[in-house]
């Protein structure tokens, strides 16, 4: 049992588990897909997941293009003087 195993059947045994135990079977079920995301270093792991958030706040920010993203980013930074 690989160490991802272990901390997913300990969050099954414990409270959240227990109030939510869909969401360990989702991951038991997709577990193929979710064992590469933790190849990648935790930076990098925050990054992937806060990215959906961020998109969910300013869903202007959402495009087909990833280059469209990243330009309509510099364009509100570019006319915005509060951002930083």
């Amino acid at each position: 049992m690989t160490a991802a195993e272990a901390a997913l059947t300990t969050f099954e045994g414990g409270f959240w588990g227990r109030k939510f135990p869909v969401v360990a079977q989702i991951w038991r079920r997709a577990w193929q897909e979710v064992i590469p995301f933790f190849a990648f270093p935790k930076d990098v792991r925050r990054i992937i997941y806060t990215t959906n958030a961020i998109e969910a706040l300013i869903p202007s920010c959402v495009a087909p293009s990833g280059q469209e993203v990243i330009f309509r980013a510099m364009r509100r930074r570019q006319n915005c003087s509060t951002w930083s």
